[in-house]
This record gives structure tokens, sequence and C-alpha cells, in this order.
């Protein structure tokens, strides 16, 4: 149950997103900076940055150190491209801490009952995406990306705008209370992503 899922937006047609898929060292230090960025990497201070570069410099993308800094240079051009095109895309993040099984169970529940056909699937990949990012570059016991393509996150927010938070998780108090919460932040970032035509990349 202490699982944490990380979403944040991408959008498919860019060249961020491409390179994710077919450039191993700019997939490897994205997928390695996911939790603390990679748009935002203020969060950590100058030592805790240089300490997890070092670390992603030993993975087997990269051959030095000196080369995972060019690699970074790269992804920063990627990085503000995607911004300068896509504006407030990288505040486009959610985070489900303790309630994305309990979510997980409800929707199931709540969507099979609505009807929908294909309600497992729809809701395993909102959840926990869909198809790896890049299959090729990491090993399976890797920590790695998965998506939620863009025709996904229109047809899930379909159905999550119609369902009530206090109707999918009921009681009174906590932790009821907190799953509610963060139901309805994640589907308002759900809201958001589909708004601008964009898919989402899913990390635990």
């Amino acid at each position: 149950m202490g699982v944490i899922m990380i979403y944040k937006a991408i959008p498919e047609q860019t060249s961020l997103f491409r390179r994710l898929r077919s450039d191993q060292k700019i997939s490897t230090l994205f997928t390695r900076l996911f939790r603390n960025g990679p748009f935002h990497t203020d969060g950590l201070e100058p030592d805790e940055l240089q300490d997890l570069l070092d670390w992603i410099a030993k993975d087997k993308a990269f051959g030095s150190r000196a080369e995972l800094d060019a690699t970074v240079l790269e992804l920063e051009k990627e990085l503000e491209k995607t911004k300068a095109a896509h504006p407030g895309v990288e505040d486009r993040t959610a985070l489900l801490e303790k309630s994305v099984f309990i979510l997980e169970e409800r929707l199931l529940e709540t969507v099979k009952q609505q009807g929908h056909s294909e309600a497992e699937d729809l809701v395993e990949t909102l959840l926990f995406g869909r198809e790896q990012v890049a299959p090729d570059f990491f090993e399976p016991v890797d920590e790695q990306l998965f998506l939620v393509p863009s025709a996904t996150v229109q047809a899930g927010i379909e159905v999550l705008r119609n369902i009530k938070p206090e109707e999918l998780i009921k009681g009174e108090g906590n932790p009821a209370g907190y799953h509610r919460s963060d139901f309805a932040r994640w589907r308002r970032f759900y809201e958001s992503v589909a708004a601008h035509d964009e898919a989402v990349l899913v990390s635990a």
C-alpha cells in the first residue's frame, strides 16, 4: 500500500517524446530524473543533484560523467523547446500515495457498473500506463516509464468526469476523505491534460 504513483503530461508530437523512445541517453536521463523533475530539479540541493547525476552516470547508457553532462545539456534544450511550445506542461503533474489500490478497486467496480465494455483496460491504463515508453533501453527490473496515450486520456476523462468522489469512496473522516481528495486531484490532472490534448507518463 506504500506505492507512490507519479504522473506527468507529455505532448506526443514533440521531439522530446520521440527521443524518449529512440535516444537511449536522453531516455535514461529523463527516466532517472522523473521523480525529481525533469522539468523541475530546483527541489534538490546542489549537492543532492550532483550526487544524483553521479549515480546516473554509472548507468550503462553513459561512458563517463562528461558524457552524462553533455546529455544533460541536450535534455535541457529539449525541455525548453517543449515548455515553449506547450505552456504549463511542466506543471501538469499528479501523485497518488496510499490511494492507488483503493482507487483501482472502486473505479473498476464503478466503471463496470456503468456498462463500459473495456472498463478494466481503461482503469488499469489510466492508473498504471499501458506500454513501456522505451523497453529496449532498460532491464525488466529497472524503473521505467509507462505511457497513457492521448486517445486514452480523452476516453478516460469522459468516464471520470461522471464519477462523484463521494459516491466512489463512501465513509466519514479518514481514510475515506483522504482517498476522495486524492481522486479529485488526480481527476483534475487528467482534465487538464485532456484539455491540452496531451499524453501521460507514469512511474511507480
